[in-house]
């Protein structure tokens, strides 16, 4: 199931050929099968193999050696390899990728299915199998991070001897690169969340913003690396987004104001509104972009969240186009909640000083 729903990430309705044995396909296999692709149905492996050389042939049965055998180039882009390595260690079938990548890197995938070979052999228990349908290892190879998951290439739940195993390979460094970011922001937002209270009464409201924008101003620059940016709050008795922290962008005309209206009110404007990001990749040509940094030419405006409402909006400007991606989004999105908590924060301080 694994490899299908990757392969369908590939193709639009890419066509696969259901082979029809003995057995019966789970309905709920079936059902997602014919959601995610257009399916043609045959009664034998031999009479699929002529229909289409880029299609996946799903059987009924466990036939997972003439299967890859057949199935030509639909796999081959799957993942950073696939192979099929029988019970004596040898590699019956392998995709191109795998076979032309670094000799150490295939050696690693052909241990770790040895390895996992091995470990169906000592586990005969058909509960043990059934509660390990594959084996899945992390390792680190020339600098980068790879997951290597292995299944069965037989049926072995009914305790019969395991055949060899279907390993899919995948290089995992940029999504692990991303999963550290998102820890690092997570842990600067815990910091930025660290008001002590005594030290905070003892302060006048610019003190307080100060404390919270030397906070603010590192993580963005250190950690987010965004250099030019503005946080605006929402004044909820009046919608006007006010201005409280800037760094590299040009302050609007004496008279201008943006409110948190979808037209007329700039890019900032829109995403108080509708409380959704928005990407620009080229600024000259977006109606509703304002000028806030000299020669901007891309941006990136997130709303800050506080339990679901808009209470703010975080926006970053470059001078190079299209310099914001979707993570970029992701990042900033994460680190504005904590924004919103900590002006809420500062906030509550602010109202139990004066009571």
């Amino acid at each position: 199931a694994d490899l299908l729903m990757a392969s369908s990430m590939a193709a639009i309705r890419q066509r696969i050929i259901l082979v029809r044995d003995s057995t019966t396909v789970d309905p709920h296999v079936e059902s997602g099968l014919r959601e995610q692709f257009d399916v043609v149905e045959v009664d034998s492996v031999e009479a699929a193999t002529g229909l289409d050389d880029d299609a996946v042939i799903v059987a009924a049965a466990s036939r997972s050696r003439e299967i890859a055998a057949m199935t030509g180039p639909a796999l081959q882009h799957l993942g950073d390899g696939v192979a099929i390595v029988q019970r004596d260690g040898a590699v019956y079938w392998e995709t191109a990728r795998l076979r032309n990548s670094d000799p150490e890197l295939r050696e690693r995938f052909l241990e770790y299915s040895r390895h996992a070979i091995s470990e169906y052999e000592t586990h005969g228990d058909p509960i043990w199998r059934r509660l390990h349908p594959n084996l899945t290892f992390d390792f680190t190879h020339a600098e980068s991070s790879y997951t290597l998951t292995l299944s069965p290439s037989n049926d072995i739940s009914g305790g019969a001897p395991i055949e060899g195993v279907v390993g899919v390979l995948w290089d995992m460094t940029e999504s692990r690169r991303l999963q550290a970011k998102i820890q690092t922001i997570d842990a600067a937002g815990a910091e930025l969340m660290r008001l002590d209270a005594d030290v905070i009464r003892k302060l006048n409201a610019m003190e307080r913003l100060q404390l919270l924008e030397t906070k603010i101003v590192r993580t963005v620059q250190e950690v987010l690396e965004f250099d030019n940016f503005e946080i605006r709050l929402l004044d909820s008795s009046s919608n006007q987004l006010e201005l409280v922290i800037a760094k590299g962008l040009t302050p609007l005309k004496i008279g201008e104001v943006i409110f948190a209206q979808q037209a007329g009110n700039g890019i900032s404007g829109f995403v108080a509104a509708t409380g959704r990001s928005y990407r620009c990749g080229n600024v000259q040509q977006d109606r509703r972009y304002k000028e806030g940094l000299t020669d901007a030419v891309s941006s990136l405006t997130v709303p800050l969240l506080l339990q679901d409402n808009v209470v703010g909006v975080f926006n970053i400007e470059s001078n190079k186009p299209d310099a914001f991606d979707d993570h970029d989004r992701q990042f900033a999105e994460i680190f504005g909640r904590y924004i919103a908590l900590a002006m809420n924060i500062l906030d509550l301080l602010v109202v139990e000083r004066y009571t």
